[in-house]
Parts: structure tokens; C-alpha cells; sequence
């Protein structure tokens, strides 16, 4: 970003209203802080205000969290990632003081921490590092927290699943590679249902991985069941774009055995992530009237406090998922009945997951199109969950997997 250096005066990526009245309304402890003790207050700040559940739920299940990697020397980092963190905690610190100044700068800091990403991206060397996707991770959560819409995010979804992909498995089966990978999964599904794609962590050899990831910390001293359950269903909630896919492909063919194979295929997913949603429902009941031992080890390193978030809204992406995939079902078996005359004595499709609001009533077999989108109204409408009026908003959708307000 060329001029960009220390000046905070004109802002280059929004333009945005401020009120001189609001400037300096509350004192600012921070004011005179260095950047790198800057760096380091402002993480737990803005991780634990904008991502309460997700930091609760994973900071003490990991080797390295977002805290921990944030104390590291700035002075060594690159440039893309001091300026992503510098643009996360100052925009953290503009908004609790109610200092558009120091937003203001942050809107700076953003652009020139992008700028210095799109360098180190074109180099496949650097693209695959470490630093590279943590940025990237950054920026895509300062696009939820000032972006200039409520769907701003989603334009940097797309290069995490470039930079996932290429730097393969291995690096994100332990220490802060697994942090990052369980920071943004939620992004990929969401990103590949609002592009009309399959996921990739939906391929077999993601979802192996996945598997094997759950089967690792099952064994680990500082497990959570709660966690774990949440984990499995993610495996098939992460195949849901690509069902979406393959259904709008098989349903425009002639070919019967394709259709039934497929709604077989779909029905065997939903009647797993089905088994893990009443898995997770008798075990918050059973537990909550258990010792205080048992229910301890259910939730692991997971503060008490948090569970309820966490629980709540992953039970809200797997009653999305049971639904979009029944939706899927129905029409498969309606195209196969009206079409080739079949009375294979199927069961009614059981009416699992969420009734009413139905996000998916637009996927229909005469729809001239598929779309799925995020819809920041939706989710205000039908949960009472807003960027303009929630922090969390964003937790809310990483602990529903990516579906949360998403819809046909």
C-alpha cells in the first residue's frame, strides 16, 4: 500500500462516517504501549471478546494457541503477519474505547498487511508457511469484525483453501499447524457451499485425516468427549457441499441407479451425523445429573462456562446438516418417482434436524439455478444473531461449523 507508513488520516479501503463527538470518549490504557506488548495484550482481547467459545473450546486442546504464538518476537515475523496483528488489535482497541481514530488506522494496517500478503503468496516458498496462513487467518477475521459488509469474509476464504491444500496434511496434525487448520475449517465448508463446490476436507483422504485427528486426541490426556463428538460430526458436515453438488449434477441425468446410489449414499451421512446429534443431546442431559467427576471428564480442558456456547451452536450446524441433507433425499426420491415410475417401498424421509426455518426450501429439482449464500438477515431473522449487534457472531458461525447463516 504505497503512503500508507504512520499516517492514520485518510482512510484508502472504506469510507466510513466518523463522529469527532465519539473520539477520546473513554481513556486508553494502551495509548502508549509498544507495538509488541500491544500485540500480546490485545490477542487475549480480541480472541476472547470475538471468539469466546472457539478460544475455550480449543486454546487448552492444542500444543500452541493463538496466545502463546502471539508472545512470540514480532521482530522476527513477517511483515504480513505484524501488520495483520497490528490491525486486529487496534481495531479491537478503537472499538472497546470508542475510538474511531485508532479504526481508522487499523482500515490502514489491514491494507498494508494485505498488500504484504499478496507478495509472499507468489512466491510458493513462502505461500506454504506457517506465518502466510496465520495472516491469512487474521485478515479474514478482521474481515468479521469491520468489514464493510456482513459477508466481507468470505472474500479471503477462497486463499486459505489454496494455502491449506498446499501445505498438505502432515503440518497441521500437531502444534500451532493444527491450531490454525481447526481456526479456519469452519471457513472452507462455508466457503465451498457459497461457491457451489465440494469441500476438499469432504475427499476421502481429508476425511481420513479428520478421523485419525479425532482418534489422536481421544487418546490424549486433556481430551474432551464433548469436543470429540463435535469433531466427528464436522467429518460429514464438510461432505454437505459436495452432496449439494453431486444431487444438482445426478438429478439433471437419466440415470436411475446414480440417483438411488447417491440418496443411499446421503442417507447413510445423515443417519451418522444424526447419531452424533442425539449422542451430544443425551450426553449434555445425562451428564449435567452426573457427578461433577463424570461430567469434568466429559468436557475436558473445556472451561464450564462456555460449554452451553459451544454445545448450543454446534447443535445448531448439525440440525443444518441433518436438514439440508434430507432436503437432498427428498428429491432424489421424488425425481426417481415421478420419472421412472418407482415403488421401492422407501420409508417417508424422517423429518431430522431443523423444521422450521427451512434455509434449504430454495433447492428444488426445477430451480433454474442452486444458490447458496450467506445471509447476514437470515441469521438476525431466524437466530437473533447479527454483526451489527452481536461481538460473537462470527464464534457463533466457526462453532456451527461454517452453517450458520447460510441458505438456498
Amino acid at each position: 500500500m504505497k503512503n500508507a507508513g504512520n499516517s492514520c488520516t485518510k482512510p484508502k479501503r472504506r469510507s466510513k462516517k466518523t463522529s469527532n463527538e465519539t473520539l477520546g470518549a473513554n481513556p486508553n490504557p494502551t495509548e502508549k504501549l509498544p507495538w509488541s506488548e500491544l500485540a500480546k495484550a490485545s490477542t487475549n482481547g480480541w480472541s476472547r471478546t470475538y471468539f469466546p467459545a472457539q478460544f475455550a473450546s480449543c486454546g487448552k486442546r492444542v500444543e500452541v494457541n493463538w496466545i502463546d504464538y502471539a508472545r512470540r518476537p514480532l521482530l522476527t515475523a513477517p511483515q504480513a503477519l505484524v501488520w495483520a496483528y497490528r490491525a486486529l488489535a487496534t481495531v479491537f482497541i478503537g472499538r472497546k474505547y470508542n475510538d474511531m481514530n485508532k479504526v481508522t488506522c487499523s482500515r490502514h494496517m489491514y491494507s498494508r498487511a494485505l498488500n504484504y500478503l499478496a507478495s509472499v503468496i507468489q512466491h510458493p516458498k513462502f505461500a506454504t508457511t506457517e506465518e502466510a496462513l496465520a495472516s491469512g487467518i487474521l485478515l479474514t477475521m478482521y474481515e468479521m469484525v469491520d468489514g464493510i459488509t456482513g459477508a466481507s469474509w468470505l472474500t479471503h476464504t477462497r486463499g486459505l483453501v489454496t494455502m491449506i491444500k498446499m501445505r498438505g496434511q502432515e503440518v497441521h496434525r500437531s502444534g500451532f499447524g493444527l491450531t490454525l487448520f481447526k481456526s479456519c475449517r469452519a471457513f472452507l465448508v462455508a466457503d465451498a457451499m457459497i461457491r457451489g463446490e465440494h469441500c476438499f476436507l469432504g475427499e476421502p483422504e481429508w476425511r481420513a485425516f479428520l478421523s485419525e485427528l479425532a482418534d489422536i486426541e481421544s487418546e490424549a490426556v486433556n481430551r474432551s468427549e464433548l469436543a470429540l463428538i463435535v469433531d466427528r460430526a464436522f467429518i460429514e458436515v464438510a461432505c454437505c457441499p459436495g452432496w449439494i453438488v453431486e444431487t444438482q449434477t445426478v438429478i439433471k441425468a437419466d440415470d436411475p441407479e446414480a440417483k438411488a446410489r447417491l440418496a443411499w449414499e446421503i442417507d447413510c451421512s445423515r443417519y451418522r451425523l444424526d447419531e452424533l446429534q442425539a449422542e451430544l443431546q443425551r450426553a449434555l442431559v445425562h451428564q449435567r445429573q452426573a457427578s461433577i467427576l463424570a461430567w469434568q471428564q466429559f468436557v475436558g480442558p473445556i472451561p464450564w462456562d462456555f460449554v452451553d456456547p459451544f454445545a448450543q451452536s454446534s447443535l445448531y450446524g448439525m440440525r443444518l446438516g441433518i436438514s439440508l441433507l434430507t432436503q437432498l433425499i427428498v428429491l432424489l426420491r421424488a425425481d426417481l418417482r415421478s420419472r421412472y415410475y418407482l415403488t421401492e417401498p422407501w420409508e417417508d424421509v424422517e423429518k431430522f434436524g431443523l423444521q422450521s426455518p427451512n434455509p434449504w426450501s430454495g433447492l428444488e429439482a426445477d430451480a433454474p439455478e442452486w444458490q447458496v449464500r450467506f445471509d447476514p438477515d437470515y441469521l438476525r431473522d431466524s437466530y437473533q444473531i447479527h454483526p451489527s449487534g452481536n461481538e460473537d457472531w462470527m464464534d457463533r458461525i466457526v462453532m456451527s461449523m461454517g452453517m450458520l447463516g447460510i441458505r438456498s
